[in-house]
C-alpha cells in the first residue's frame, strides 16, 4: 500500500491488484487498461511491475520451494517413469515466434502451424 500526499490521494491496494490480474490474465496492452482503469500509462507500467514483484515475493517462498535431494530424486524417478529418460530433472521446451519470411528463403522459417516463425528455447 502506498500513502496518501498532500497533493494527491494514492491508488488503493484493491485496485492495483485487480489492474495488474486484468493485464496477466488478458495480455492487454498498457495504454488500454490506463483507459479502463483511469491511471497514467507510466502509472499502470509501474503499478504492474511493482505488484508482480511483491506477489512474486510473498508466494515463491511457499510455491517454488527448493527440492531436497530426496525431492529431486523424486522428480527424477516420475520423470524417468512418464518419458523414460533416467536421471533427468526435467526439460525444456521453445517457442515460436512470428517473423515476415525473409526473401529467398523458401520454405526455410515456414512451421507446422502455418506460418513463418523463429523457435526460441
Amino acid at each position: 500500500a502506498k500513502k496518501d500526499t498532500k497533493m494527491r490521494r494514492s491508488i488503493p491496494v484493491e485496485q492495483r491488484l485487480a489492474l495488474t490480474l486484468r493485464f496477466l490474465a488478458s495480455g492487454d496492452c498498457m495504454r488500454s487498461l490506463s483507459y479502463a482503469f483511469r491511471i497514467g500509462h507510466s502509472t499502470v507500467s509501474e503499478i504492474v511491475r511493482e505488484t508482480c514483484e511483491k506477489i512474486f515475493e510473498t508466494l515463491s517462498p511457499i510455491y517454488l520451494k527448493q527440492p531436497d535431494s530426496n525431492g529431486w530424486k523424486k522428480i527424477a524417478n516420475e520423470f524417468s517413469k512418464i518419458w523414460n529418460f533416467p536421471n533427468c530433472i526435467g526439460a525444456g521446451d521453445g517457442k515460436h515466434f512470428a517473423i515476415q519470411c525473409p526473401s529467398n528463403s523458401g520454405s526455410t522459417w515456414y512451421n507446422y502451424k502455418g506460418f513463418h516463425s523463429m523457435v526460441m528455447f
